[in-house]
């Protein structure tokens, strides 16, 4: 899954948050509710089939993707 591309700063990959699986890469995937910048790798877990995102942004770097009014 880390392959050979290095990923930009802020980024990281990711096993299914659920079962720990790596997953098989469906696409990729831009922000289409909140339109912040780049594009996300789609993956679906071959385990347990939940879609989850990697790479995807670092925990600690997730603010950057949301406007400063959001509100869960």
């Amino acid at each position: 899954m880390t392959g050979t591309t290095a990923l930009p700063v802020g980024m990281e990959y990711a096993h299914c948050p659920v079962c720990g699986a790596e997953g098989e890469f469906v696409r990729w995937q831009r922000d289409l509710q909140l339109g912040a910048p780049g594009e996300f790798g789609q993956r679906c877990c071959n385990s347990c089939e939940l879609f989850f995102l990697s790479p995807r942004p670092e925990v600690t770097d997730m603010w950057r993707h949301y406007p400063k009014d959001y509100e869960p």
